[in-house]
C-alpha cells in the first residue's frame, strides 16, 4: 500500500471517529504514514493535512523524504513548534500559531 494510500485509510478513521487530529510519536509509525526515516519526529495527522516536526538536522532530509506533508523545524525538546501544530493544521496563521505556542512554552517552564 502507498504512502498516499495509508494517508487516507487514516483520514478516514479520524473521520469516521469524530476526530480532528493524530498525533504520531512513534518513529516506526511516523515512517509508516509518512516515509520520513529521521531518529526525531512527530506527525500530526489532520483530516486535510499533514504537519511532520522534526530538528534542524532533518531540515533537507524530511523535505526530501515526505510528500503531501508540510515540515516544520522544531529547535529544541520545548519548541513552541510542538504547541502551534493543531492550530496550523485547523488554518490558523502560522506565526500566530508559533507565537502563542511560545507563550504556552514559557508558561510551562514558568511554574
Amino acid at each position: 500500500m502507498s504512502i498516499a494510500a495509508r494517508q487516507g485509510r487514516i483520514r478516514e478513521e479520524l473521520r469516521g471517529q469524530g476526530l480532528d487530529a493524530l498525533v504520531v510519536t512513534d518513529l516506526v509509525n511516523i515512517r509508516y504514514l509518512s516515509g520520513f526515516v529521521g531518529s526525531n519526529g512527530v506527525l500530526v495527522v489532520g483530516s486535510a493535512s499533514l504537519v511532520l516536526l522534526t530538528d534542524s538536522r532533518y531540515a533537507t532530509a524530511a523535505r526530501d523524504q515526505v510528500t503531501e506533508t508540510d515540515v516544520v523545524i522544531a529547535g529544541r525538546a520545548y519548541d513552541p513548534a510542538v504547541f502551534a501544530a493543531l492550530p496550523i493544521l485547523r488554518g490558523f496563521d502560522p506565526a500566530l500559531a508559533l507565537h502563542l505556542g511560545k507563550v504556552l512554552e514559557c508558561s510551562y517552564h514558568c511554574k
